[in-house]
């Protein structure tokens, strides 16, 4: 069984992913990546329930313990809103003001097609240093009509 600071720092990194993937649904009308973001979103609810689980059976005061259900709570109900929007990426039409705003952020998703003579290909993301170099974070890859979303340094 996990502890409580690890389950709360997976549930907080994966509600920030949910936000990026989906905003990019929306950008790339993609239901690959909004089905991610449910999978995400179950995952959530999923350490939630352990982490109150577990808040209950250690020894916490009580004003810790509601400290940390708020956070959780809070935590949870970012990965809501990221589903909510990621589930905007199925309407048919959306305002003209929705690309607008996605393209004038100040994070942006970025497509980037990587050919087999690139510098880059067969590296992984550590070795080629984008965050280093670009600041940029990866937050998908798609191989053919594979997605990956399980993204680290050693990702190739």
């Amino acid at each position: 069984m996990r502890n409580i600071k690890d389950n709360i720092l997976e549930m907080k990194n994966i509600s920030e992913l949910m936000v990026d993937l989906g905003y990019t649904a929306i950008f790339l009308k993609e239901p690959i990546i909004l089905k991610e973001v449910e999978e995400l979103h179950h995952t959530i609810k999923r350490l939630e329930e352990e982490t109150v689980k577990i808040l209950f059976k250690v020894r916490e005061s009580d004003e810790q313990r509601m400290m940390l259900m708020d956070l959780i709570d809070y935590i949870k109900d970012i990965a809501n809103s990221a589903l909510q929007i990621a589930e905007l990426s199925k309407a048919k039409e959306l305002p003209d003001i929705v690309n607008d705003i996605l393209e004038s952020t100040d994070k942006r998703v970025i497509v980037e097609k990587i050919s087999p003579k690139s510098t880059l290909s067969k590296k992984s993301i550590g070795d080629a240093k984008i965050a280093t170099f670009t600041g940029a974070r990866i937050i998908a890859i798609q191989r053919d009509d594979n997605w990956n979303f399980k993204i680290n340094r050693d990702t190739i």
